[in-house]
């Protein structure tokens, strides 16, 4: 299941007991060790790790936890790329922050820290939620950056964020560009889905406008254009215009191999360039 970063709803509560995105296998999806102090109908509670990768396949909804694997919270960061996740310095609803603690991939120094970034605040602090090892199941907690450590302290060194690939930003559009193709979309009906196909999920509905047109795939009697990462839209007749690029443009300077000549191109018309030598149109000048 894919949804819009906008419709993403914050978690600031403990699921309810034996949902199976925090329960060890064979009975629940997780991977992960059994909880320290344990909580029976979430038993890889309390562990900032089980809790991460919990929530974090929670928002796919595919019945697995996927995502991550069972290793110790700073190890997180350097292997997400195993799972196919982008990792980055800026942080979005439904990552994962990530922390070590002492050199990583030494847990006898500390085994690092791993959190849930349930929202963004206005004044650019995040709401994190977390469980720890030992220690507390479930919390959330506002942390700024203000110390350029999210909020830890000095034993802990801030990583970066994994980002969920099933939360995902819809476009806006852009300037015209006639070096690319693009596509302009003239009605706000149309929607955007997370992929080519009449079963992706919706995600809204595109603002009128153009877009960047960088793919497209004929899948259930339509023509798709990928506008962006996970954002597809139907080439519906009445609801979207192809800006092809264009490929010459007046006054643009081309090379004719055999013998090699240099053009100028002086006009375009139905797609056919009219062009005249360099050597050809020197010699008018000089007229």
């Amino acid at each position: 299941m894919f949804i819009n970063e906008k419709d993403f709803k914050p978690l600031t509560k403990k699921p309810e007991s034996g949902n199976p995105y925090f329960n060890r296998k064979p009975e629940g999806y997780s991977p992960c060790i059994q909880g320290n102090p344990l909580d029976k109908g979430l038993n890889v509670l309390a562990n900032c790790v089980g809790w991460a990768i919990g929530r974090f396949n929670f928002e796919t909804q595919e019945g697995s936890c996927r995502y991550m694997g069972t290793m110790n919270a700073e190890n997180f960061y350097a292997n997400a790329y195993k799972w196919g996740l982008e990792t980055g310095q800026e942080p979005k609803v439904g990552a994962i922050i990530c922390w070590s603690k002492g050199k990583p991939a030494y847990a006898t120094d500390g085994a690092g820290h791993v959190a849930i970034v349930e929202q963004i605040n206005s004044d650019g602090s995040l709401l994190l939620s977390e469980s720890g090892y030992k220690s507390y199941i479930f919390r959330t907690r506002k942390v700024t950056n203000s110390n350029k450590n999210w909020g830890a302290g000095s034993t802990y060194h801030f990583q970066g964020f994994i980002y969920n690939p099933h939360i995902v930003k819809v476009t806006d559009p852009v300037a015209r560009n006639e070096e690319v193709n693009q596509l302009r979309i003239l009605k706000d009906t149309l929607r955007v889905r997370a992929g080519a196909g009449l079963d992706a999920d919706i995600l809204q509905l595109a603002k009128v406008g153009i877009y960047n047109d960088l793919e497209s795939i004929d899948v259930d009697g339509y023509t798709w254009h990928k506008i962006a990462e996970n954002n597809w839209v139907a080439d519906v007749k009445d609801y979207v215009e192809l800006l092809p690029k264009v490929e010459f443009k007046v006054g643009d300077i081309v090379t004719v191999k055999q013998p090699i000549v240099k053009y100028k191109i002086t006009e375009i018309a139905d797609n056919v360039a009219s062009i005249i030598p360099i050597t050809e149109l020197e010699n008018l000048k000089k007229d």
